[in-house]
């Protein structure tokens, strides 16, 4: 009976720990391999400490900070170009913010484009306090796409979202039928329990029973039923021509994971491998590679 009650007690913390970011803490639990003893059963017991991400880098270029309404406000940086092919709406990873995509819009910025960098809920300027990673953030995704399409209306939309935020793209569109003239997706998951096993493995806690324990708790926390979100179901409803790209050394997401996805996507598409990249911003390692694929993705 008590290692019963203790594995709810650890599923439960680890669920609000993962899907409520902290106002008070400030630094981020380090690696499972770099804690000390007593500080690897406080993480197995209590969960991880995950700061309110908050945007510490600002764009170069000149920019618009705006404000529109999902269920929550969001906040967004506009950076216009004067003569734009196209507007791309950037969706940023878990635990990150619009900071984090940066140096992608600075990419997109120097090809041409405008760009519309979003905080998700819970991140960076944007209300609330919790995350489900990607299924209410769909929300987000649908309101910046609203309002791109009141503000330049003849121009065409691109989606780019990366980890979680192209698991919202997804969402959105499978939930909400929106409509992009492109879609750049990097690294989703498959599932939501494929991604929390993944976690719980590179933690070095058992995958069973915590995966499933994990999702029902986190379920119940945020309203949402974790076992049905899907990304790799998702894929069956996107229509759009679609760029899916994958680091080759990604220890969150499979292979397997992306290529279900890519086998799903209904549309146009195309798989691009980052050789070089983990689950990261892939500028770091491939950037000749991801300009490549996205370009000519965009631009042909």
């Amino acid at each position: 009976m008590f290692l019963f009650v203790l594995a709810n007690v650890i599923a439960f913390n680890h669920a609000y720990r993962m899907t409520h970011f902290s106002a008070t803490e400030k630094e981020r639990t380090k690696k499972i391999e770099a804690l000390s003893t007593f500080d690897k059963i406080k993480t197995v017991l209590l969960g991880v400490s995950i700061p309110r991400p908050i945007d510490t880098i600002f764009p170069k270029q000149i920019f618009e900070t705006v404000y529109f309404e999902s269920d929550l406000k969001l906040e967004s940086w506009l950076i216009q170009n004067s003569h734009p092919k196209g507007v791309v709406l950037m969706f940023h990873g878990f635990a990150s913010s619009k900071s984090g995509l940066l140096r992608y819009a600075e990419e997109f910025y120097k090809a041409g484009y405008t760009t519309l960098l979003t905080d998700l809920r819970g991140n960076g300027g944007s209300e609330g306090h919790q995350c489900t990673i990607g299924f209410k953030e769909s929300k987000d995704v649908k309101a910046s796409i609203e309002y791109v399409q009141k503000r330049f209306p003849n121009q065409k939309i691109i989606l780019f979202g990366s980890s979680m935020g192209a698991a919202s793209i997804m969402k959105a569109v499978e939930s909400y039928d929106v409509v992009a003239d492109r879609i750049i997706l990097e690294c989703p998951f498959g599932s939501m329990r494929k991604t929390t096993k993944a976690r719980f493995n590179s933690m070095g806690i058992p995958s069973f029973p915590f995966t499933d324990m994990l999702l029902f708790y986190g379920g119940l926390q945020n309203g949402f039923n974790a076992w049905q979100h899907k990304p790799e179901e998702y894929a069956k409803k996107i229509s759009t021509s679609t760029l899916l790209l994958y680091g080759a050394r990604d220890p969150r997401v499979s292979r397997s994971e992306t290529d279900l996805i890519f086998k799903n996507l209904q549309g146009p598409k195309t798989l691009g491998i980052m050789e070089n990249s983990g689950h990261e911003i892939y500028l770091n390692d491939d950037a000749s590679t991801w300009k490549q694929y996205v370009f000519d993705f965009l631009e042909n």
